[in-house]
């Protein structure tokens, strides 16, 4: 009897902190000679501050993905203009598959750390 009561409480726990967090979308872009991801979060069904993210792509020499138990992470190593190295890395937990594969294919060519 308590287990079951036991599940109950981690589950309205779970749903307790996903709302608070928000749900956190990214969207892919890399059509064209600039990648664009722009990143924004769902809360109570209101979207957010839109935190757009653009970079020529021969500005950026390395990427990694890192996938966890549970979350998926995209990290872009790029060099500013002034040439200072910078990591930016991103929440990808939501994306298929096959967008993970486009992004292994789209940055082929580059170094994967």
């Amino acid at each position: 009897m308590w287990q079951s009561k036991l599940i109950l409480v981690i589950i309205a726990i779970s749903l307790f902190l996903l709302l608070i967090r928000g749900t956190n979308v990214v969207e892919y872009d890399s059509s064209g000679e600039v990648l664009i991801i722009k990143s924004f979060t769902f809360f109570y069904n209101i979207k957010s501050k839109v935190d757009c993210f653009e970079i020529p792509k021969d500005l950026i020499y390395s990427y990694k993905l890192e996938k966890g138990f549970l979350r998926k992470f995209l990290m872009i190593y790029f060099v500013t203009s002034s040439g200072k190295k910078i990591m930016k890395y991103f929440d990808i937990t939501h994306f298929s598959s096959e967008e993970i594969n486009k992004i292994e294919k789209d940055y082929s060519f580059l170094e994967q750390k």
